[in-house]
């Protein structure tokens, strides 16, 4: 297979192409969108596709990869992003010409997992730091935070915010002026910003720009207490795991924090994060209206992640809010796979919460 040409579309034919693959994505395999996409030509485009730059991977002269970059140079940024991104925290510390945001990025299915996702994050890292861009906003579902946080995105204080399609998003930040950051994390993305002309920000002002962040990732397991997690009466996620092995599985996750009726899972989605409930509780509700409450300690996400399949289920914030571990597949998937009596021991625990879901008689109708 050749290796991945990366373009900016100018012609009306790349700009097809590359909303052919959109299409393909959003409305044939996640069957979202089918109301508003031309459906006869099997295209999506969207309004705010004008005045961004899309760029778009080809490889052996198909398109598999694209992503959708507004710069503030080009053009005012859309009047919808100040409130999901919070724009107004930029002011006074970098002009809106030096801002970037990042949305409908996508590959194909061929190529999830692969090496093309980190080589688009490559390509618009190299875009920012030859626009002199000092600041890329994104946002990304849960389970794909690790992936962004190991490039160089950071969480910020920003709520996560409720996608009428995708459930919970968390906004993202990636300060290219901040190289040290980029060094602190291993970030394969170092040795473009150690090689910019950058102007670098002072901590002070890095500080102010992300500022308390709602979504934080476990740096350290030991300073987060999952001790009220294991041995209840009841089965529980983390039963009968000794300390380490807690911190094993736990230091990948991310914890969230959300507001009352956020929505933490859609049905039908094909994400199979697992969250864990820290504090307050979870309402999830099926198909037919029927619903249960999840409290501290339990999880919801399992029978999607057990049996591979859709979410069946809705599943909200109660009326307190709740903090969520993020846990994604791969995450849970490879400490299951260790040859140890801890993966035993987990696996059982899922098993036995899914046989007490499926056996569950005390569901009472929405």
């Amino acid at each position: 297979m050749s290796k991945p040409t990366f373009h900016i579309a100018k012609t009306q034919a790349e700009k097809e192409a590359i909303y052919r693959l959109r299409y393909q994505i959003y409305i044939e395999e996640m069957h979202l969108f089918e109301d508003v996409a031309d459906n006869e030509n099997k295209l999506f485009s969207e309004q705010l596709d004008d005045g961004a730059r899309l760029l778009y991977a080809k490889i052996d002269d198909q398109v598999m990869g694209v992503m959708r970059v507004h710069l503030g140079k080009d053009a005012p940024l859309p009047k919808e992003f100040d409130e999901t991104y919070d724009l107004s925290r930029f002011k006074g510390v970098v002009d809106e010409s030096a801002l970037a945001v990042i949305t409908r990025f996508m590959v194909h299915k061929t190529q999830r997992g692969g090496l093309l996702t980190f080589l688009f994050m490559r390509e618009v890292a190299k875009l920012g730091v030859e626009e002199k861009i000092n600041i890329t906003l994104c946002d990304c579902q849960p389970h794909l935070l690790n992936l962004y946080h190991k490039v160089g995105f950071r969480c910020y204080q920003q709520p996560v915010y409720n996608d009428p399609h995708f459930g919970i998003i968390v906004p993202l930040l990636m300060i290219l002026n901040d190289s040290s950051y980029f060094h602190a994390i291993g970030s394969p993305l170092t040795n473009i910003f150690d090689h910019s002309d950058l102007a670098v920000l002072s901590s002070e002002r890095i500080a102010a720009l992300v500022g308390t962040p709602s979504v934080t990732p476990i740096i350290d397991p030991k300073e987060n207490s999952f001790e009220l997690l294991t041995n209840h009466e009841t089965t529980r996620f983390l039963d009968g795991l000794a300390p380490e092995e807690v911190e094993s599985i736990t230091s990948q996750g991310n914890i969230i924090n959300c507001l009352a009726n956020d929505r933490v899972i859609m049905r039908n989605q094909i994400a199979k994060t697992i969250f864990l409930v820290l504090d307050g509780s979870l309402i999830v509700e099926d198909a037919h209206g029927f619903r249960s409450t999840k409290s501290e300690g339990e999880i919801v996400g399992e029978v999607a992640f057990l049996l591979d399949s859709k979410r069946i289920a809705d599943v909200f914030a109660g009326p307190e809010g709740v903090s969520v571990l993020s846990l994604n597949e791969s995450t849970v998937k490879s400490f299951i796979e260790t040859p140890s009596t801890a993966s035993a021991k987990l696996l059982l625990n899922l098993s036995k919460m899914l046989a007490a879901k499926l056996s569950e008689k005390t569901l009472t109708p929405a």
